[in-house]
């Protein structure tokens, strides 16, 4: 038996942007994947609104109409019992893709009598439905690096210098917003703290922010941007400046993952499928 695999959106779309000869589009689609009907929906949103190159754009807006016969529909009486319960348990709102990917692994889970995969690179999300997962013994939440790491040691043709390439690919796609995000920091921070001079708590704040970059450090970064988010009053030019930057933690996370990654592989061989 192939075990269920549910996929979220970020995971998709971060695969096949690292993608460009089919070669990871393939061995996905080989998968027994199941997406839930929002995921495939907030994929074509975000291909338009998320910053991807034209190429990007235009090899996932070619592959995603495939993935339409991998969504998974509840029973709607299951649906009806199970939304609310979910909600209350992991005190949840939303009913976005990552909630309902949570649903769909729910019902598949029970359906098919075993355990599974649900990837997702939404840091916040597998923190919330984690120990939902764990008490319904659903099975077990990764990312798109553990789904890039099976892939590899599942297929005899997949060979570590590919799987180090698109890990060094998906690090620099993390990357990349994170650099620009200091670089924001860096060029604004004097003119910020020459606006407030005696503002201690936005000197401290902004230094945190700054530091926890240079270190990878995604405790310091969390907390100075959590107190300038908390007082957006008083610093009213940060709404704007964390809109624009609203992964950043995750950018921090991913970065920090892949590096050990790509560092370990140096030293200890990811053992294949004999």
């Amino acid at each position: 038996m192939i075990l269920p695999i549910v996929l979220d959106t970020c995971t998709i779309l971060n695969l096949l942007r690292i993608d460009d000869d089919e070669f990871l589009y393939k061995k996905l689609m080989a998968l027994n994947i199941n997406i839930c009907k929002t995921v495939y929906d907030e994929i074509y949103k975000n291909v338009r609104t998320k910053t991807f190159s034209d190429d990007q754009k235009k090899y996932i807006s070619a592959h995603v109409p495939y993935l339409a016969s991998k969504i998974e529909k509840c029973e709607l009486q299951f649906e009806e019992d199970y939304k609310k319960d979910i909600q209350k348990f992991c005190n949840y709102k939303k009913e976005n893709g990552e909630f309902y990917s949570t649903l769909i692994s729910l019902y598949i889970c029970r359906k098919e009598k075993c355990r599974l995969y649900f990837y997702t690179d939404d840091y916040p999300a597998k923190n919330t439905f984690e120990s939902f997962f764990n008490y319904q013994q659903i099975g077990v939440i990764g990312d798109t690096v553990d789904l890039l790491i099976f892939l590899y040691w599942a297929n005899s043709d997949f060979k570590q210098k590919q799987l180090e390439n698109y890990l060094r690919n998906l690090l620099s796609e993390f990357a990349i917003p994170l650099k620009k995000f200091q670089e924001t920091i860096k060029k604004n921070k004097d003119g910020w703290i020459e606006r407030n001079p005696r503002d201690g708590k936005l000197v401290e704040n902004l230094n945190n922010i700054e530091d926890g970059i240079n270190r990878l450090d995604l405790k310091m970064i969390d907390t100075g941007i959590e107190y300038l988010k908390h007082n957006t009053n008083k610093y009213n030019w940060v709404a704007t400046l964390f809109d624009e930057y609203s992964d950043i933690k995750l950018e921090g996370y991913m970065v920090i993952r892949i590096m050990t990654i790509i560092n370990r592989l140096s030293d200890c061989t990811i053992y294949k499928t004999c």
